[in-house]
C-alpha cells in the first residue's frame, strides 16, 4: 500500500478457515488486515494448529516447501511476554529474579533467533508467526 505522502508499506492478511466444504475447500473464513513485519510481499505461510511445521509458499518455484517453526526457549517467551506489558529490562530482571546482563543476553539471543533488530519486530515477528 501506499500513503499519501508516497511511503509504502506492507500489509498481513491472516485468513482462518471457519467452515470448509466436503472437499476441503474453505467456504468461511475469518481475515484480519495489520502491518507486516517482513521486508517484501508474497510470504504465504499456512500454520497447522499442533504442528511444528511452516508450510511456506515459493512465488518463483510454484510449490509449497516444509520448514521447521522456529522454537522459543521459555526464558525468550517471557522476554517476549514482559516486553509487551511494557516492563523495562530493569523491571524484567526484578521480577524473573535474574540480572539485567542475563535479559539483554536472552534478548540478543531472541533477536539473532528470529532475524530482528529490536523488540517491537522481535514481538511482531512472534505474533505473526505464532511463537507466542
Amino acid at each position: 500500500l501506499k500513503n499519501p505522502n508516497g511511503k509504502t508499506f506492507l500489509v498481513n492478511q491472516k485468513l482462518t478457515p471457519v467452515f470448509l466444504t466436503n472437499d476441503g475447500k474453505i467456504w468461511k473464513s475469518i481475515c484480519i488486515i495489520s502491518l507486516s513485519s517482513e521486508l517484501q510481499s508474497g510470504n504465504i505461510k499456512i500454520y497447522k494448529k499442533g504442528e511444528n511445521k511452516i508450510y511456506s509458499y515459493d512465488l518463483e518455484g510454484d510449490f509449497w516447501k516444509v520448514m521447521k517453526k522456529i522454537e522459543l526457549t521459555s526464558r525468550e517467551k517471557e522476554v517476549l511476554q514482559y516486553s509487551i506489558r511494557g516492563f523495562t529490562i530493569a523491571n524484567m530482571a526484578e521480577s524473573m529474579f535474574v540480572s539485567a546482563d542475563t535479559i539483554k543476553f536472552h534478548k540478543r539471543k531472541l533477536f539473532t533467533k528470529l532475524g530482528v533488530g529490536n523488540i517491537a519486530e522481535a514481538i511482531a515477528y512472534a505474533t505473526s508467526n505464532k511463537l507466542i
